[in-house]
């Protein structure tokens, strides 16, 4: 119970063991843009199970963007890290987070993490806008955090 639960709740991506590598990246790796973060975060460098972890998370979070937001919120409110394979993931979800994440879904996010205290509101703040990701730094989650599309696919 308690605080590993919660932990486990967020972070739950359930290895996929009956899923191949190839299969994986088919699924994540759909654009352009997927293959240029996966040659920048040098994805064909890395063992097949951090690779295969990574994209699986990667899957995740662009199915779910909002996941993300969730996953900043119980980390500052519970004061624990996320796994690295969720940081090296969330590139592949940042234009699903700006573009396609309800605006209004996401401020639900940052007005639950507001009523639990200054503390907790800092450390997501520290969180989503200290982190960057790639091997230049130049890839950042903070953008997406904001607007995004609600009722009828306008912008918000």
């Amino acid at each position: 119970g308690g605080l590993e639960d919660i932990k486990r709740g967020v972070l739950r991506s359930p290895f996929p063991r009956n899923k191949e590598l190839e299969t994986v990246r088919r699924m994540v790796l759909r654009t352009p843009t997927d293959e240029a973060i996966a040659a920048q975060l040098g994805v064909s460098e890395w063992s097949d199970e951090r690779a295969l972890q990574t994209l699986w998370w990667a899957r995740i979070l662009i199915d779910d963007p909002v996941r993300i937001c969730r996953a900043l919120r119980f980390a500052a409110k519970f004061g624990f890290g996320l796994h690295e394979s969720f940081w090296l993931a969330t590139p592949f979800a940042l234009e699903a987070l700006r573009e396609n994440a309800a605006g209004s879904r996401k401020n639900t996010e940052y007005h639950k993490i507001a009523k639990v205290g200054f503390e907790a509101a800092r450390g997501f703040f520290e969180v989503a806008f200290g982190h960057t990701f790639g091997p230049n730094g130049d890839l950042r989650l903070a953008s997406a955090l904001f607007g995004g599309k609600d009722e009828k696919g306008r912008p918000r």
